[in-house]
């Protein structure tokens, strides 16, 4: 991990991966469990999330719903990370700290349905707002962006 630079703490997250690998709700006999039994087609986003989160206890709310993203398995959920929670500080007026965000079920999922009812309103996934966030995080796209919000 530290030649590819894909993170800054790379024997932590080595770790996490190799604990995560070992665990047998994610791998058993060489057969992957992480999403056995869940699918996207699934309506209540929030009992995957919470699924995967049992099976893999390094995922969090952030994370989990990260990986949804990354799989298919949701386009109803948002990554509330550094970058989105900013967002909302610096235009909407969010007066919280992304790990108390990141740290509190209740708060995580307010503002993952605000978020979602704005989201419906301008006929885009929260998924598909996460991913452009992601990709265009320049100030001017992130107002031309939130323009019509």
């Amino acid at each position: 991990m530290k030649d590819f630079k894909a993170t800054r703490f790379h024997y932590q997250q080595a770790k996490k991966i190799d604990n995560i690998l070992k665990n047998p709700k994610v791998v058993n006999k060489g057969h992957i469990l992480l999403l056995d039994g869940l699918s996207h087609a699934h309506p209540d986003f929030m009992k995957v999330r919470a699924e995967l989160m049992e099976r893999n206890p390094y995922f969090k709310l952030k994370s989990a719903s990260d990986f949804m993203i990354d799989v298919g398995l949701s386009h109803n959920v948002i990554a509330l990370d550094t970058r989105i929670v900013g967002i909302l500080k610096d235009y909407f007026g969010l007066n919280l700290d992304v790990n108390r965000v990141q740290g509190n079920k209740t708060i995580y999922e307010s503002i993952e349905r605000a978020i979602r009812d704005a989201c419906e309103k301008l006929g885009i996934s929260l998924a598909h707002l996460d991913r452009m966030l992601f990709r265009f995080s320049g100030k001017d796209t992130i107002a031309f962006i939130l323009e019509d919000l």
